[in-house]
């Protein structure tokens, strides 16, 4: 499923709590109750790009018994630059024109 789509669902469902200022940038603490209060999520997202730094993940498995489990990101970025010589195509590629269909 990729990041994209449950950090798209913490922004739009979970409830912000504060910011906090880190080494790498200001971080907006989410929490977001998926099914509270069996399953919720307190997630950490960069406040310039939305990017996580930490992801806990909170499952209940009994009547006192939970499951955490925290992911912790590092290095990631978003938006990077693609270097123009990315989008060259080879001098031996070449484009042909397809006939148009007929239609009867």
């Amino acid at each position: 499923m990729g990041v994209i789509k449950p950090i798209e669902e913490i922004k739009a469902k979970g409830k912000k709590q504060d910011s906090e200022q880190g080494e790498a940038g200001r971080y907006d603490k989410y929490e977001y109750n998926v099914n509270g209060p069996e399953e919720m999520a307190v997630v950490y997202l960069s406040a310039e790009t939305s990017l996580p730094r930490i992801w806990l993940s909170v499952v209940k498995t009994g009547d006192k018994e939970a499951s955490l489990l925290r992911v912790q990101y590092r290095d990631l970025k978003a938006n990077v630059d693609i270097p123009d010589d990315m989008f060259k195509l080879p001098p031996d590629v070449t484009f042909s024109e397809e006939p148009k269909s007929r239609r009867p």
